[in-house]
């Protein structure tokens, strides 16, 4: 809660220019963090924010940019050569120098595969499961 706290002090003003009626700030901050947290459904964060669908996905799309006007400076981008130095070994063997960064961040469910062969092709090391 104190990080929260903290987050919230830090934008609040540029939170204020998300204009909506009947939601504080608090709420604001609250509903895009649910939002990228759970990947709740618009539809649900208006249901419990008591807002229209269309205005929770306003609220998550301006909060956002008001956290990366506020928070931007935060975000270091190494030069290409540090990057280099970590890149995994397939990659400089497949790509060479063509690759600069690998960004894994894409998680989707799926069902559960019937073969044995397709659930040898969608298993994931990372997570020691079929995701």
């Amino acid at each position: 809660m104190a990080l929260f706290n903290l987050i919230l002090d830090y934008i609040n003003d540029s939170l204020s220019a998300v204009k909506v009626k009947r939601m504080t700030n608090f709420q604001k901050l609250l509903l895009t963090l649910m939002k990228l947290r759970t990947n709740a459904t618009f539809v649900g964060l208006g249901y419990r924010f008591g807002i229209a669908t269309h205005t929770a996905s306003t609220v998550f799309q301006q909060t956002i940019i008001a956290l990366e006007y506020s928070l931007s400076y935060l975000i270091h981008w190494p030069d290409r050569d540090s990057l280099g130095a970590v890149r995994p070994t397939c990659f400089k063997a497949n790509f060479g120098n063509l690759v600069a960064v690998i960004v894994d961040c894409f998680k989707i469910r799926m069902e559960r595969p019937s073969t044995n062969r397709a659930k040898a092709q969608t298993f994931s090391d990372y997570k020691h499961c079929n995701p």
